[in-house]
């Protein structure tokens, strides 16, 4: 028999993996855990996968404000000396910044909308 402790673990890698709430209830079920508390487990899973996703969320958010303010600052610091190429980078990282705050913000409003590994968001 299957120790509970580490079907557990298993069930909370495949969440955190992206599998859907219903894959890991159908792998808790054929792995003997009783169907109440796999559900229980799956819902206490689907919870810490979506804080975890608002945690990354909110780390894209500020990371993204801070991206977006390098070419602020390049066009309002000091602009003669700053050659065309690299204000061009800047933009580039603005832009990418850009990108992030809207993910990011995507990620804390609505977590469950997200797919995939959670370590890769």
């Amino acid at each position: 028999m299957t120790d509970p402790g580490q079907v557990a673990n298993e069930a909370r890698a495949k969440m955190f993996w992206g599998d859907p709430p219903q894959e890991v209830l159908k792998f808790l079920l054929i792995n003997n855990i009783p169907r109440q508390e796999a559900m229980e487990i799956v819902r206490e899973l689907t919870h810490e996968r979506m804080v975890q996703m608002r945690k990354n969320g909110l780390i894209k958010i500020f990371s993204g404000i801070l991206m977006i303010c390098v070419p602020i600052g390049g066009w309002f610091g000091n602009m003669a000396v700053i050659s065309i190429k690299i204000f061009a980078f800047m933009c580039m990282l603005g832009l990418w910044g850009f990108y992030r705050l809207i993910k990011g913000l995507l990620m804390v409003i609505a977590p469950k909308s997200q797919h995939g590994d959670v370590s890769e968001q």
